[in-house]
């Protein structure tokens, strides 16, 4: 048997963070708030313009948002709740 870890962060307003995953679920109650916590972007401002008006009317599971996906561009990893942003050469 291997060890979990899952590492939580009280703020100073008494805020609980934590990332879900298999081993996190167990802190979680009907009163948890969950929210997603970062977003796959292009990395050029136009680029991701152009991504968010295309994904705001059409569905997760669309082609068209599947067609967004595989643009050949750079991408960033956006965790604006964390204030932390990564670029990504690929998607993949």
């Amino acid at each position: 048997m291997t060890d979990k870890t899952v590492t939580i962060t009280v703020d100073e307003d008494g805020e609980i963070k934590f990332l879900v995953d298999e081993h996190s679920k167990p802190f979680i109650t009907p009163e948890t708030v969950v929210k997603r916590a970062s977003h796959v972007e292009p990395a050029n401002p136009l680029l991701r313009v152009m991504f968010h008006g295309l994904r705001s009317v059409c569905s997760r599971q669309s082609s068209l948002a599947e067609f967004t996906r595989m643009w050949p561009c750079d991408w960033r990893i956006n965790l604006a709740p964390m204030k932390i942003d990564r670029t990504l050469s690929t998607r993949k």
